[in-house]
């Protein structure tokens, strides 16, 4: 860590004094490092989708569930400032199959708190098309959730028709995994998200 701070890869986390912040570019530079060491490379890859589920969950549980509104603000800040290796460890999350519901509900959270709707419509419906064959109870639950937050951005767009779509696909899923509606309907909380979340988290 000390050396990647040196050479530029990770800088001292502006608000978190005893951690860094590793810059996107940092696994692109250990892959191409590491050349043709596939294990090695894989190794990289999961180590920093692990580790911002782990990050994911605990900066969108502080920006939603505190009742501290300057740690919600912080939680805000630092999913902003994480934003770009969130996405990044979602895209691999997708790639490989896994879940990436920790992923998804920070980087939903802080597109619906900057009110950036179109950048957070785009990325919902981009996250469903990619999403592989839910074929695990986990994978059917991060689609859920995902089909429910599509659902809310197009009705904050006014787009009814479409929420109506997302939100009947949804409860096709939940007729599998038999999660009752009210669950999912209802605002976000602490106790909604984690019934929601699959194990993204280390």
């Amino acid at each position: 860590v000390d050396q990647a701070v040196k050479v530029g890869l990770a800088t001292p986390h502006p608000l978190i004094s005893y951690t860094v912040q590793i810059h996107p570019v940092f696994p692109y530079f250990l892959r191409r490092r590491l050349g043709n060491k596939l294990t090695l490379r894989n190794a990289v890859d999961q180590a920093h989708y692990a580790l911002y589920c782990t990050v994911g969950k605990m900066f969108q549980e502080m920006s939603v569930s505190s009742r501290d509104s300057h740690e919600r603000a912080l939680g805000l800040t630092l999913i902003g400032a994480d934003y770009a290796n969130l996405a990044s460890a979602l895209s691999y999350g997708l790639r490989t199959s896994q879940p990436v519901i920790n992923l998804i509900l920070p980087l939903d959270e802080y597109l619906d708190q900057k009110q950036e709707q179109d950048t957070r419509r785009q990325l919902l419906e981009e996250t469903i098309a990619a999403y592989p064959d839910a074929a695990t109870e986990a994978q059917q639950r991060d689609l859920i959730a995902l089909y429910d937050l599509a659902g809310n951005t197009a009705i904050a767009q006014h787009g009814f028709d479409e929420a109506q779509a997302h939100y009947e696909a949804e409860l096709g899923l939940l007729k599998v995994v038999q999660i009752p509606l009210r669950n999912v309907l209802a605002p976000r909380s602490e106790e909604h998200t984690s019934e929601l979340q699959s194990p993204c988290n280390l």
